[in-house]
């Protein structure tokens, strides 16, 4: 069984995300948002699942599915994560879920659009669709560039 953690919901809106990567599934695509700092809450990540819907005449477009806050171990799984209050009791999912829906609108406005009006599937280059089990990587913002600050 895995061991678990325990993050502060302080630590947690403190902290700034960015999307890291994009996964291609049979199904749709999944974008990982990870902490902007790499050394802030290791192995959190915002995991948003987008549904591929099919348009007809070959068109489709992604729709979100679900938004989950979680914690990775050291060699990828999932983890138990509880996220503590100031009074140190557990937040209940849907307020991390709502934790999360906040960082993403702190860190990119435009990709949180994307994920309530559906947005296109990912292509490669040449423009075609990318299949199953591709990956794209989102370089992490430079320090000259602008990103969120915590309030």
């Amino acid at each position: 069984m895995p061991s678990g953690r325990t993050i502060r919901e302080t630590e947690l809106r403190g902290t700034d995300f960015y999307l890291s990567e994009t996964r291609v599934t049979s199904q749709g695509e999944v974008d990982l948002h990870r902490p902007w700092d790499p050394t802030a809450l290791h192995g959190v990540e915002i995991r948003v699942e987008l549904e591929r819907k099919l348009l007809g005449a070959g068109r489709q477009r992604l729709d979100f599915k679900e938004l989950t806050v979680r914690a990775l171990d050291a060699i990828g799984e999932e983890e138990v994560m509880r996220v503590l209050d100031d009074t140190n009791r557990s937040l209940e999912a849907e307020m991390v879920e709502v934790i999360g829906w906040e960082k993403l609108e702190d860190a990119d406005p435009e990709i949180l659009e994307g994920y309530m009006e559906s947005r296109l599937p990912a292509r490669d280059a040449n423009g075609a669709l990318l299949a199953a089990g591709g990956v794209i990587h989102h370089p992490r913002p430079s320090e000259e560039e602008p990103h969120p600050v915590p309030a």
